[in-house]
């Protein structure tokens, strides 16, 4: 979640465009809702540039503006959502396990494989640990029919950081808090400019 204080930057405008608070308010939630959408497309960007190497748009689906209001001046920018599937983080299946490109480059995950379940979901999967090891070993269970059936070892699927995670990743909330603090006085100017134009 983005938090800036733009207090100072607004009254400062509005002495200098001789505005009323009414006219200011109602200029600054238009701001801080413009201020806070253009926030939430850098996020998205800043968030894959950090190295996540997700989509821009799998990104911002996970990311989600409370607007501003004339009587509550405060937009807030929030990032939400569970662990991204690792499959979404460019894996691919290699000899000795899949490898994906998360934050520090491409590393191996031994003995991961990629399949496609029954329902037609996609993902990266490993077989539970049994012994401390990933042995695809035969276990034996009793199924409706009364028969003993056999079938391979459990599988898990892997995930990789979360859209949250990477969204207070440091370098990323930087990037995010120069970006309000550069862009809010500008629409801040333009939207009052606006409300002063429509004076009756």
């Amino acid at each position: 979640m983005i938090r800036v204080n733009v207090k100072g930057s607004m009254e400062s405008i509005r002495n200098q465009l001789g505005a009323t608070q009414k006219e200011a308010s109602k200029a600054a939630s238009r701001a801080l809702n413009r201020t806070a959408s253009k926030v939430r497309t850098v996020s998205a960007r800043a968030i894959r540039d950090a190295g996540y190497q997700l989509k821009v748009g799998d990104i911002k689906r996970n990311i989600r503006i409370v607007k501003a209001s004339p009587t509550i001046l405060a937009a807030t920018v929030i990032a939400s959502g569970r662990s991204i599937p690792l499959i979404k983080y460019s894996a691919r299946q290699t000899r000795e396990g899949v490898t994906v490109n998360v934050q520090h480059g491409r590393r191996l995950i031994r003995h991961a494989f990629i399949q496609v379940m029954k329902s037609g979901h996609r993902g990266v999967f490993i077989r539970r640990e049994v012994r401390g090891g990933t042995q695809h070993v035969k276990v034996i269970t009793r199924g409706h029919s009364g028969r003993n059936t056999r079938h391979g070892l459990p599988i898990d699927e892997l995930y990789g950081p979360s859209i949250p995670a990477a969204f207070s990743n440091a370098i990323v909330q930087k990037q995010l808090v120069e970006q309000t603090e550069q862009y809010f006085p500008i629409e801040m100017t333009r939207q009052l400019e606006h409300v002063l134009d429509t004076r009756a």
